[in-house]
């Protein structure tokens, strides 16, 4: 009778032991849904997709650090009062990118004018496509690589005529005049009447405009 019992108790003692080791097997399983929130040990990466060490496919997570610059054209309208250098203070840049972005300007300015300025904090200047202009055409104008103008207006199609562009350009350098000629002189201290490829906007004599400062450093009314 007494070994009856203790056989009993053995199998009762063997089938809580198999019971308990199945629940702690199924609290140890994956949850669904976890898989895509992380990998257990070393993931790699295949594609749009990443590994775990088990195989399992994870989602990546990507989120923005902070928001995208705004990159577009701006537009200025002048005030009574405006002159460039005060424009170029106000909106904090130099004052060669205004007239970069507005081929043919004639000065003094006029009240309710519009200037194309470029976005603050870029180095370079505005263009707007004309008719037959292409991606290599405008970059070749200003030797530019075409790739910096697709990247940095983020082009996704063909250009559209009357659309602004920003053209970035290498601040020690600026942008090329439509012969090839680097627009800014190499030697700022050494002045040529008339400059290759430019058009003069003053002619000669005593104006009003020729007693404001400087630009930039650069003389801009002509002295004889």
């Amino acid at each position: 009778m007494s070994l009856d019992r203790y056989v009993t108790h053995g199998v009762l003692l063997l089938v809580a032991a198999v019971i308990s080791g199945y629940a702690f097997s199924v609290q140890l399983a994956p949850r669904a849904g976890a898989l895509d929130a992380a990998a257990a040990g070393p993931v790699t990466a295949g594609g749009d997709a990443w590994y775990g060490r088990d195989s399992s496919i994870i989602k990546p997570v990507y989120i923005p650090t902070a928001a995208l610059p705004n990159r577009a054209p701006l537009i200025y309208t002048v005030a009574a009062g405006d002159t460039l250098e005060s424009i170029a203070k106000d909106l904090k840049i130099p004052f060669r990118e205004i007239t970069w972005s507005n081929p043919g300007l004639r000065l003094p300015l006029k009240t309710g004018q519009v200037l194309r300025i470029p976005p603050v904090g870029v180095s370079g200047f505005v263009v707007v496509v004309r008719k037959g202009d292409t991606l290599a055409s405008l970059a070749s104008a200003h030797g530019v690589d075409p790739m910096a103008i697709v990247d940095f207006n983020r082009i996704r199609g063909q250009l559209t005529p009357g659309a602004m562009l920003v053209v970035p350009v290498d601040p020690a350098l600026g942008p090329n005049l439509s012969n090839g000629v680097i627009a800014d002189p190499m030697a700022p201290a050494r002045f040529m009447c008339p400059i290759p490829g430019a058009q003069i906007i003053q002619k000669f004599g005593p104006t009003s405009f020729a007693v404001e400062p400087s630009y930039d450093g650069y003389l801009h009314f002509h002295t004889g």
